[in-house]
């Protein structure tokens, strides 16, 4: 689907929810009363910037688009979940002579 979606990261209220816009649309973001200088613009999960008072980030769709690679074809984010965090029983076995 082709969309432009904002989604609130660390969101202070319930009522902060993710919006999908058309693809043609254009976000701004500029810095209200930013006194202490502290609006950073991150980029793929990587400081880009610091943005000033007076300045203004305008964010838009790309003309090409992003290819991904999938490194199994069976891969599943909720396995990878289970195996990592040790979810639905642990692959650690512990030895339960002490009981009669």
């Amino acid at each position: 689907m082709e969309t432009i979606t904002i989604t609130p990261i660390c969101p202070m209220s319930l009522s902060s929810r993710p919006l999908v816009l058309p693809p043609g649309s254009v976000v701004s973001i500029w810095p209200l009363g930013d006194y202490d200088l502290s609006t950073k613009l991150w980029m793929d999960g990587v400081l880009s910037t610091s943005i000033w008072p007076g300045h203004r980030v305008d964010v838009r769709m790309a003309d090409c688009r992003a290819k991904f690679i999938v490194l199994r074809a069976n891969n599943s984010y909720y396995q990878t979940l289970r195996e990592k965090l040790l979810w639905a029983g642990t692959r650690v076995r512990y030895n339960n002579n002490h009981r009669s």
